[in-house]
């Protein structure tokens, strides 16, 4: 009996499970897969064994990292081969090759770590704090449709979460889980709800309140979000030459001397107002000499 290896990718038309491509030596070459007959690198996704038993077919998922992965190959085709010799195996393999969550939950934060941006990985490590905190499996394979239900509600009760972040927090457990092969365990009515609210309007009143009560700073920088639309993000990365006054523009470039790129790493420019240049060129009149050589207008 042989047992083979694939990973489980995404692809355009959905998930599959891809042939892996080992390396001269016979090791997994991480992330390399075989599409349709063309070798691809995929790097989300989990790897998995199956091999038939009994006559029927089994499948178990080992991760995400190759040697790992690698490694519960040959135990298993070890297992096996045993087996087929007609020898009692005491200690099966396939209890050593099931993911455990906490493990699982590490890798992927490591991963969010390194390549999204440190706001987005807080994001996820505190979703995935709250499933370990509901949920008692020791084993990703184990979990089931009522385990993520139960964080819903767990969420919402004890968490007492507002409906939109309940969807949010449930939507980064559903990414984490897909990036360990997990099959969809829940239908589109299990999602939780929330109402999409009108965005409040401020009247020009309650702006002029607003601005009476802020420093000059403050105000200023009000006025940027406002007129601009820039991100949060965005507008903490402008520096004085991205701020173009005969034009009229503001640009949003990549910074790489902060290690941060636009959201969709697009650089965009942004038509403005004279009004917020005029402000804008106002308040870098009352700074020192000191704080009006920093390249940046927002510190």
């Amino acid at each position: 009996m042989d047992v083979n290896i694939t990973k489980r990718i995404d692809t355009p038309d959905g998930r599959r499970f891809c042939r892996v491509i080992f390396t001269p030596n016979g090791r997994i070459k991480p992330d390399w897969v075989e599409v349709d007959e063309r070798q691809e690198k995929h790097p989300e996704g989990a790897y998995y064994l199956d091999w038939t038993e009994d006559g029927q077919r089994r499948r178990v998922a080992v991760g995400s990292d190759p040697t790992a992965a690698y490694n519960s190959l040959k135990k298993k085709q070890s297992e096996l081969d045993a087996i087929a010799r007609g020898l009692v195996v005491t200690d099966p393999v396939e209890e050593s090759t099931r993911v455990r969550l906490r493990a699982a939950q590490a890798d992927f934060l490591e991963d969010i770590q390194l390549s999204r941006q440190r706001k987005t990985w807080l994001g996820y490590c505190l979703s995935l704090s709250y499933f370990t905190e509901c949920c008692s499996k020791t084993y990703v394979e184990d979990i089931e449709r009522k385990d993520l239900l139960r964080f819903v509600v767990f969420l919402r009760d004890e968490k007492e979460l507002a409906p939109r972040t309940v969807h949010n927090k449930f939507a980064e457990l559903l990414t984490f889980l897909a990036a360990q092969g997990v099959p969809k365990l829940i239908s589109k009515n299990d999602r939780p709800r929330f109402v999409d609210q009108e965005v409040e309007i401020y009247e020009d009143h309650q702006l002029l309140a607003l601005h009476s009560a802020c420093s000059l700073y403050h105000s200023t920088q009000y006025d940027f979000y406002l007129m601009s639309g820039f991100r949060e993000q965005e507008a903490m990365h402008v520096q004085w030459e991205n701020i173009h006054f005969n034009s009229n523009v503001v640009e949003m470039r990549w910074k790489p001397q902060f290690r941060w790129m636009p959201k969709a790493y697009k650089e965009r420019e942004v038509p403005v107002p004279t009004l917020l240049l005029d402000r804008l060129e106002n308040y870098r009149r009352t700074l020192p000499g000191t704080r009006s050589s920093d390249p940046r207008w927002s510190p």
